[in-house]
């Protein structure tokens, strides 16, 4: 297998992980895993624009396009752990907002 072949392969892989592992539930019970990820395509993506993709230096045209298709993807990390970040703010307000309720309710319950 050639050496452009086998890195666009790797880039492939890259990208199927971060899609798979990032969409699922692993990322979000394990932060650890989230920012191992991220910081992945990161360093790939700035590796894509210094050195090109092994194979296809001479294409400044391949670089831009595996090195942005990269940084979209740490974009959409970012876009749903905030997402995930919301959603966990909204649940501890939602079960706030049911314990003063309860409360509120015990309270005019009282005599």
């Amino acid at each position: 297998m050639e050496l452009g072949t086998a890195s666009l392969i790797g880039l492939g892989t890259i990208l199927a992980v971060n899609y798979l592992v990032v969409r699922t539930d692993l990322a979000r019970r394990w932060p650890p895993l989230f920012w191992a990820i991220t910081g992945l395509d990161l360093v790939v993506s700035l590796a894509v624009f210094l050195f090109g993709v092994p194979g296809f230096q001479h294409s400044v045209l391949v670089r831009l396009t595996v090195g942005l298709v990269l940084l979209m993807h740490l974009a959409q990390n970012f876009q749903v752990r905030t997402r995930w970040l919301s959603e966990e703010s909204q649940a501890r307000l939602d079960a706030e907002l049911e314990e003063r309720r309860r409360y509120r309710e015990q309270e005019e319950e009282r005599p």
